[in-house]
């Protein structure tokens, strides 16, 4: 679901892993759960996981689209996937609300087994309870650093730590947060598609 004014968001800056002192080395980059940030119109039962239908194609001209549309351009992200072939990493720094200085980092292997676990275990029965679930793991897994708090993600206990801060947060926090996820999700999912590596075939480092 759109907020309105996330236009007025200053547009994040991608940050290699080499730009952060202190940061972790790389991580495996992993395609992100779409269902995470996609609000339901209704709840209704969760029968099964969802299934993904669309062809690849499909996927990648509908993410660069909803890219377009919060102005993050093809050199963008040709710049993502240098970034990610020449460093291991990509890290995506913003603004929140303005004020609140916030950096995503690509979720390891490891965290999308932690959510399918929890999923295993706690069967949501609707969509949004479902939702719930996988943004807050996928936020706990990306957030990197939130005002003037750093995270690392070394093993289990920091993610807990990192999940239990991000679920203390306020609703509206957390929902800003899920949405420039989205963003940053989208970005890495096309620059590490077939029809990004038929299109930016070489490193823009090495032109």
């Amino acid at each position: 679901m759109e907020t309105p004014d996330i236009l007025s968001l200053s547009k994040p800056h991608l940050k290699t892993s080499s730009s952060l002192p202190g940061t972790p080395g790389p991580t495996q980059v992993t395609a992100p759960v779409k269902a995470a940030d996609r609000a339901p119109e209704e709840d209704t039962e969760v029968t099964e996981f969802p299934l993904e239908t669309a062809t690849e194609d499909a996927r990648v001209q509908e993410y660069l689209e909803f890219l377009a549309e919060h102005d993050i351009s093809q050199d963008d992200i040709a710049s993502v996937l240098d970034t990610l072939v020449t460093e291991g990493d990509v890290k995506w720094g913003f603004d929140l609300l303005g004020r609140i200085p916030v950096v995503f980092r690509v979720r390891p292997t490891w965290v999308n087994t932690l959510l399918l676990k929890e999923l295993e275990v706690s069967s949501p029965k609707l969509y949004t309870q479902f939702n719930s679930v996988v943004g807050m793991y996928n936020l706990a897994g990306s957030l990197e650093k939130y005002g003037d708090r750093t995270f690392a993600l070394s093993n289990e206990d920091e993610f807990r730590d990192c999940l239990t801060f991000v679920r203390n947060l306020s609703f509206i926090l957390q929902g800003r947060l899920i949405e420039q996820l989205a963003i940053f999700d989208r970005v890495v999912s096309v620059a590490t598609s077939e029809w990004a590596v038929e299109n930016f075939t070489t490193p823009r480092s090495e032109d």
